[in-house]
């Protein structure tokens, strides 16, 4: 019923396309694109069938969409990385509240954020927002947030080579050693 379908189309339109799924000589599923022309021979209506074997083009296509599910699971991957890497607790300061939300565009992006103390007086906080999606701005903006991470000048001219003891780095200082 479905080959008549099939012919019915053909002699409707003038031709149809279609795959269809033969087996070949050892019992082997044979997919293929079909292509039904309809033609007149001396006053009779006849189908020309053309028939393109795909086994290449499904193996390669099987191929892909492996590659794709491999690639879709380790961007996951790395998104739950990323945010494994997002505050877990708010730091409390007398008559400060912090919340903050994160959505990225994408499943891996190069935003990063963080809230802590500097000190128990002072809040820090920085919110990155590297240009583009994906992989290499979500390294970028990690790698940015592991240099942020020490938060105090301290820290941040040990890592820098500097030895200055004891002062909080303003925003502006940071920027300008990241840069």
């Amino acid at each position: 019923e479905r080959s008549k379908s099939m012919d019915a189309a053909a002699h409707e339109h003038g031709f149809h396309r279609f795959e269809w799924v033969h087996q070949n000589v050892d019992g082997e599923p044979l997919p293929v694109m079909v292509t039904l022309n309809s033609v007149e021979i001396d006053g009779k209506q006849g189908l020309i069938a053309v028939w393109h074997d795909l086994r290449e083009f499904k193996r390669r296509e099987r191929e892909l969409q492996d590659a794709n599910e491999k690639m879709k699971n380790d961007l996951e991957a790395a998104a739950l990385v990323q945010s494994s890497l997002l505050p877990k607790v708010l730091p409390e300061v007398d008559g400060v509240s912090c919340a903050w939300s994160f959505l990225p565009c994408d499943e891996l992006a190069g935003d990063i954020l963080n809230v802590f103390l500097l000190d128990p007086r002072h809040l820090g906080f920085y919110v990155l927002d590297v240009s583009g999606h994906g992989v290499a701005s979500s390294l970028l903006s990690v790698t940015a947030s592991h240099f942020l991470s020490p938060m105090t000048e301290t820290s941040f001219l040990r890592r820098s080579g500097g030895t200055e003891e004891g002062h909080i780095a303003s925003p502006t200082e940071i920027a300008n050693r990241l840069n």
